[in-house]
């Protein structure tokens, strides 16, 4: 390995942006630190004066309120104000069925027999309904706000499928009440269902928008503390006090919380704030809420993995980010770990990946004909983890994997699961457009999805522009990969149509327009020059596709039976 790849791999600082009216701090592995491994990408993240335009553009977009709840606006109401603004039993009825129907993550944060007979109470005793569960209810308004217009039919008269102005204020009304009912009850103490109360405020902050505020990173950690606070981290089989109704309803939600805060570090690239070492909490038991209720004394054994409940995905997808977990807290060393560490974390990729229920198991669209959109998106999801995994644990070896065979593995399995990303990407984008199989659940094509193909998109700009500076370049240190280079090529020109659509409503699919558009103009102007060299020759000439400089890439495509 050359010196100056040591040097290299030892450089995983992250990147400090102090430049702009929002100051921020990402890790190495976030897609715009990546991006600056190249100048001239790096100038599309740190482009101030597009970015505040657009900013300012978005910002005026419906629907893109930032949450409230850690500085609220709001004068004080009372209960009884709260209770005057819940619309009739039919509308709440209407909203909350969609939420249920729509949305399989209520089911971990609420248990379904348990709430129907508290939603039923209400009705009859409003009055003596704890404040912290109507905020529930005026959530799971909100969302079916959301989810009731999603589930019409396609209209050409509005095709991006944006919630009319006149449902974007009710579900604002709905989100406003919610937070009203938060602090009204106290939600620093902690009181009962503030836990998922707050968890489902989340879901409803990131529902339907395109990027994610910083707000949101802070009000995640703010739900942590208070789940700390709570001691959900300690599995509540281990105190008398606690229900085994309760422990499991606890599993569920410290497992949700664990989860979306692993996605959100890579998100925002920060670090992780949960330490497996400091919580003992089993996973949850694979049961239907049917299962079990407050009068269980003793919970039933978990159903096989070949029932698919809806905790099912919860914890298979807790099992693969155990594994992605000690790969964020290896990555994020200032110090590069030993390759062998890679090695092991990515045979226990394989061997998780290897040991997911059949069910969850990516298949394609034709094989999935008879499968309900939120099993398909699951897959998706899982198989995204995955390949997001891979790629993080290997990019760092991507440039040295060029000239040392020991890393050469690395540089062929980060590239293959870029590609599988983008590859996903466009199955998903494609899918979801009017008369797509997906097309009114696209809701869930959420700004958390999104992250995956940002990396993706970062890492194969970074490797195709590197290769294109190889090829105009005298120094031959490092060998051209060109075949790499052209399945990358091809899939950023498709990848690219995408994020352009995506690109008025979302800051971050703006960046990757401009990153992707310099990486194919420069390979543009690269297979100009090697053209008008071609055609000055003397000699025939190979064609680019045929060059000398493949060598190095069908030994490693021969070397790990690359496709």
């Amino acid at each position: 390995m050359l010196d100056s790849d040591l040097g290299r791999l030892s450089k995983n600082l992250g990147r400090i942006n102090l430049d702009n009216d929002e100051p921020n701090y990402v890790e190495s592995t976030h897609w715009t630190a990546i991006l600056d491994g190249i100048s001239e990408l790096k100038d599309y993240v740190d482009d101030r004066d597009e970015s505040a335009a657009v900013q300012a553009t978005i910002a005026n977009l419906p629907g893109a309120s930032r949450p409230t709840l850690l500085c609220p606006a709001e004068h004080t109401v009372s209960k009884q104000e709260l209770l005057a603004s819940i619309p009739p039993k039919s509308v709440v009825d209407n909203l909350a069925a969609k939420c249920f129907v729509k949305a399989e993550a209520l089911y971990i944060l609420l248990h379904a027999p348990t709430f129907q007979k508290q939603y039923e109470n209400f009705w009859k005793r409003p009055q003596s309904t704890p404040i912290m569960w109507i905020a529930i209810l005026y959530g799971l308004m909100c969302m079916g706000t959301y989810y009731e217009f999603f589930s019409r039919p396609y209209s050409e008269q509005n095709p991006a499928r944006i919630l009319p102005i006149e449902s974007q204020n009710q579900a604002e009304v709905y989100r406003r009440k919610m937070i009203q009912c938060i602090v009204l009850g106290g939600y620093t103490k902690g009181v009962p269902h503030t836990i998922e109360a707050l968890q489902l405020y989340m879901h409803v902050e990131f529902l339907g928008k395109p990027d994610s505020p910083t707000e949101s990173w802070l009000l995640l950690g703010l739900v942590l503390r208070l789940a700390y606070r709570l001691g959900y981290h300690r599995d509540g089989s281990q105190f008398p006090n606690i229900t085994p109704f309760e422990a499991e309803m606890r599993r569920r939600r410290w497992c949700s919380l664990v989860q979306m805060e692993t996605m959100a570090s890579v998100q925002f690239g920060l670090p992780k704030m949960i330490r497996e070492s400091r919580t003992d909490v089993e996973p949850p038991h694979n049961l239907f809420d049917e299962d079990f209720d407050q009068w269980t004394t003793k919970l039933p054994e978990s159903r096989p993995v070949t029932t698919i409940t809806p905790c099912l995905y919860l914890i298979t997808k807790t099992q693969l980010l155990s594994v992605f977990g000690e790969i964020s807290e290896m990555t994020l060393q200032t110090a590069p770990p030993a390759y062998a560490e890679i090695m092991r974390l990515d045979q226990a990729l394989d061997d998780r990946q290897e040991s997911i229920p059949p069910g969850f198991k990516m298949r394609s669209m034709t094989q999935s004909i008879t499968d309900k959109p939120e099993l398909i998106f699951q897959r998706i999801w899982m198989s995204l983890l995955f390949l997001k995994c891979k790629c993080i644990l290997h990019r760092r070896y991507l440039r040295v994997g060029r000239v040392d065979k020991r890393c050469a593995y690395s540089r062929v399995v980060c590239i293959d699961s870029a590609l599988q990303i983008l590859n996903l990407q466009n199955i998903l984008y494609q899918e979801s457009l009017p008369n797509g199989r997906l097309f009114q659940d696209h809701w869930r094509y959420s700004s958390l999805l999104k992250q995956e193909y940002l990396l993706a998109t970062a890492i194969l700009c970074v490797d195709a522009y590197t290769d294109l500076e190889l090829e105009a370049s005298t120094d031959r240190r490092y060998p051209v990969d060109k075949p790499s280079r052209y399945r990358i090529l091809d899939a950023l020109r498709i990848g690219q149509s995408i994020w352009e659509k995506e690109s008025g409503a979302s800051l971050e699919a703006k960046k990757a327009t401009g990153a992707v558009q310099l990486v194919l103009e420069k390979a543009k102007k690269v297979e100009a020059v090697q053209r008008s060299r071609h055609e000055t020759a003397s000699s025939p000439q190979h064609t680019p596709h045929e060059a000398d400089g493949f060598t190095f890439g069908k030994i490693l495509r021969h070397a790990f039976l690359i496709p």
